[in-house]
């Protein structure tokens, strides 16, 4: 889901003086292929003038920033999209103009430029998303604070003032208090108009209207360090980040921007031509969640744009979705993350363990990872098997990640989350592991002297035969002058034999191939007196699974004794 505030309905979609009716935040469906639907309705009314949207990791409430009507405002998202007012409107002071919840959701942050000071209101947020104001509220900043963000860890606010142009630091309390930094405010570029934070937590970016886009670090406490900055641009404003931090998107004066981001120094590389000019003004940018499309406020419109594999934006048809009036800030709900469930079938030891994921919910498609508990690596896919080599108790971990990329683990870049970091997304449970009952079943020769058996198939094996031990013919020591080797296969039961292959001394073989063969020969005739390695491989399924049995033996033959005839019995 989509939302986009607007501050007026006037008849142009202009903002002019003498038409001051209720604003309306227009809400949209959000497909990366189609592009932004109006929903129906497809607005809901609010004060008199949106400028900023906001929204918790959970996604379950929309919180708008009413500079009209000097406040902010709860909105519950229902299950289709649909925004419900909650709670009371609460006052924040003389033009309220941005807003950020901090990555745990406890509190929302919301800047006032209460000239000739500007102010920080920060209200605790309830179970049920709606808005208390903290005991400390509101704390004086610099003048015109214009924009802000919040390091992704929760602990840092960086509040940026647009007519000094500087940004300074301010430590967030678990009470939600809001304390200066020692080391003081940080110049930026001339006229900042927007921040964000690097999911990582390593850098924080700041547009300026001189055309300019400020890197700096996040050194050891918080305090920011200059970097680099790009520049040449036209009048960059809203930012926006990819949820692997690879990619930063600027909404820009004709078009959206885009920048490849180094994770070693925080350096950026444009991807895409200085814009134009010549294209209607960005104002402000959402990423869905995916990060595969990008969405850009132009007053009148939502620019639409597909992001490329190589990171990219590319316009989508429509190119542009339009709004019911002026539109400023856009906001696009976080994934909330996958629900991790799952099934487990008999556990023995020594047998595969059914271990089934598909119960599991979130957008296709998903991704798992199981840890069995036993030490061994990691499976992956919706329904792996998994043989335990011993009896007891172990702890199963299923962590589910969703088509957006979307897990256990937060995506936050400031002032928006792009995933929320379901902890639902990874789950557990106990399974015991009882012994197994002994399978009987041997790989027995007609001929031969001695031999070894083992082996084994890559994936979840059918254990191997048990029991006595092959009998052998003519007797260790000895050798036989028998044409043929036989061989008859016992195997475990519930089992079946699928293939059998015979390999004398590396060489010539025999090849049998059905549904359930128990007798395999090899015709010896022409091998001449002496000994033979022989291999016998036998293919075994059980339970849709394969797994291989090998027999090594040495076979000894003698040279064939001829009888000799008796005296007065040959031809006439």
């Amino acid at each position: 889901m989509a939302y986009v505030g607007a501050i007026h309905t006037c008849p142009g979609g202009g903002p002019p003086a003498p038409c001051p009716p209720a604003a309306a935040i227009d809400e949209y469906g959000l497909d990366d292929a189609a592009g932004l639907t109006p929903l129906s309705p497809a607005g809901v009314g609010t004060g008199a003038g949106v400028y900023a949207e906001c929204a918790p990791p959970s996604g379950r409430v929309v919180y708008s920033v009413d500079q009209g009507a000097r406040d902010v405002r709860a909105f519950a998202v229902g299950g289709d999209g649909q925004l419900t007012p909650i709670g009371t409107p609460q006052a924040a002071g003389q033009a309220p103009q941005a807003c950020a919840v901090t990555p745990d959701g406890r509190y929302l942050i919301v800047a006032d430029d209460n000239a000739p000071v500007g102010q920080m209101f920060v209200f605790q947020v309830g179970q049920d998303g709606t808005l208390t104001p903290a005991p400390s509220s509101p704390t004086a900043v610099g003048p015109d604070p214009l924009a802000l963000a919040v390091s992704p860890d929760g602990t840092n606010l960086y509040v940026i003032s647009s007519s000094d142009s500087l940004v300074e630091r301010y430590s967030v309390a678990a009470d939600g208090s809001l304390t200066p930094g020692d080391e003081g405010p940080v110049a930026t570029g001339q006229t900042p108009t927007a921040a964000i934070a690097s999911p990582d937590g390593t850098n924080v970016y700041i547009s300026a209207l001189d055309g300019s886009i400020d890197g700096y670090r996040i050194a050891g406490g918080g305090a920011l360090s200059l970097t680099g900055f790009v520049s040449n641009l036209r009048t960059p404003r809203g930012l926006a980040m990819s949820g692997d931090g690879h990619y930063l998107y600027v909404a820009e004066d004709g078009d959206a921007g885009a920048f490849a981001r180094d994770a070693t120094n925080g350096g950026l590389t444009p991807l895409t031509p200085l814009p134009c000019g010549c294209g209607p003004q960005g104002f402000n940018l959402a990423l869905s969640p995916s990060g595969r499309s990008v969405y850009m406020t132009t007053g009148s419109a939502v620019r639409q744009y597909a992001v490329g594999g190589d990171g990219v934006p590319s316009l989508l048809t429509p190119s542009s979705v339009a709004t019911t009036g002026f539109a400023t800030g856009i906001l696009a709900l976080p994934d909330g993350g996958p629900t991790a469930a799952f099934t487990v079938g008999a556990a023995r030891a020594g047998v595969p363990t059914a271990f089934d994921g598909t119960p599991s919910s979130g957008a296709q498609p998903l991704s798992y990872a199981w840890g069995f508990g036993d030490g061994t690596a990691n499976g992956g896919g919706a329904a792996p098997g998994h043989t335990y080599a011993t009896a007891g108790t172990y702890t199963v971990a299923l962590t589910v990640t969703d088509g957006n990329g979307c897990g256990a683990t937060q995506t936050f870049t400031g002032t928006a989350a792009l995933c929320g970091g379901s902890p639902t997304a990874t789950t557990t449970r106990t399974v015991t592991v009882t012994d197994s009952p002994p399978d009987t079943g041997t790989v027995a020769s007609g001929g031969g002297t001695s031999g070894s058996g083992g082996g084994g198939s890559p994936g979840p094996p059918v254990p191997p035969p048990v029991g006595r031990r092959p009998t052998t013919r003519p007797k260790l020591g000895k050798c036989t002058s028998a044409r043929r080797l036989r061989l008859r296969i016992r195997h475990p039961r519930g089992a079946r034999v699928a293939a059998i292959k015979v390999l004398v001394a590396g060489g010539r073989q025999s090849i049998q191939r059905g549904g359930n063969l128990t007798v395999a020969h090899i015709d010896l005739r022409r091998l001449r007196a002496g000994s033979y390695r022989v291999r016998v491989v036998a293919t075994l399924v059980r339970n849709g699974h394969r797994s291989r049995v090998t027999l090594r033996r040495v076979y000894r033959t003698c040279a064939r004794r001829r009888t000799p005839r008796p005296h007065g019995r040959g031809r006439r």
